[in-house]
């Protein structure tokens, strides 16, 4: 299995021990301070290593922004971010990079590793949320003249799972993109009790930029 395989598939296994957590709250109740690994500047985070860049989805100095969770990871051939949950707005919104950095990560084709990632996805929800997300929606993309490859899954959460004990339906929209530097693998989670969502999933994708 070559490098880049290799980490896309740990990316979608999405276990994410070791994530860096700041922002959010304390206690529920107050906002925390973000002390963040990357750098946040005019709605834009960018990685530690400058390898990436991506929108944020709520603006700084808003309402959202100031209760909004961000964690962070980096290796030396991958990296993540998310933002949320965040005030009112539940959503979380993430980002995951992998670079091809040997002879033998050139020749990954996205096509084999897309739908291994989207399944590993799937494996980790239904660990985390204790019920089989449902695909709904499947198609090749083309994502600012790159290839792409999309899925959009729904999932009923019984009570208990989730954040307010409530029972709850999620929508997750996934985007892996073919970069020539690796790949970049976005995933959008949306409770369906979200009136607006900060960002659209497509946006939030097509913001994504790798260096």
């Amino acid at each position: 299995m070559s490098r880049l395989r290799f980490v896309l598939f740990v990316a979608a296994v999405f276990t994410l021990v070791g994530c860096s957590t700041t922002g959010g709250t304390i206690g529920g109740l107050f906002p925390a301070p973000k002390f963040l690994k990357g750098e946040i500047k005019n709605d834009i985070y960018t990685a530690q290593d400058k390898s990436f860049s991506v929108v944020v989805p709520h603006k700084d100095g808003s309402y959202e922004y100031t209760y909004m969770q961000v964690k962070e990871q980096y290796s030396e051939y991958s990296a993540y971010v998310s933002f949320g949950p965040a005030a009112i707005d539940q959503s979380v919104y993430r980002i995951e990079t992998a670079k091809r950095v040997t002879p033998g990560s050139q020749s990954v084709k996205l096509d084999d590793v897309a739908p291994k990632i989207v399944e590993g996805y799937k494996a980790q929800l239904q660990k985390g949320y204790g019920t089989v997300p449902q695909e709904t929606e499947s198609r090749q993309e083309t994502i600012n003249g790159r290839k792409a490859y999309f899925w959009k899954l729904t999932q009923v959460v019984p009570a208990g799972k989730y954040i307010s004990n409530k029972a709850a339906t999620f929508t997750h929209d996934v985007y892996v993109i073919d970069f020539e530097k690796g790949a970049a693998i976005v995933w959008v989670q949306i409770p369906e009790t979200t009136k607006k969502a900060a960002i659209e999933p497509r946006a939030f994708a097509e913001s994504v930029a790798m260096y």
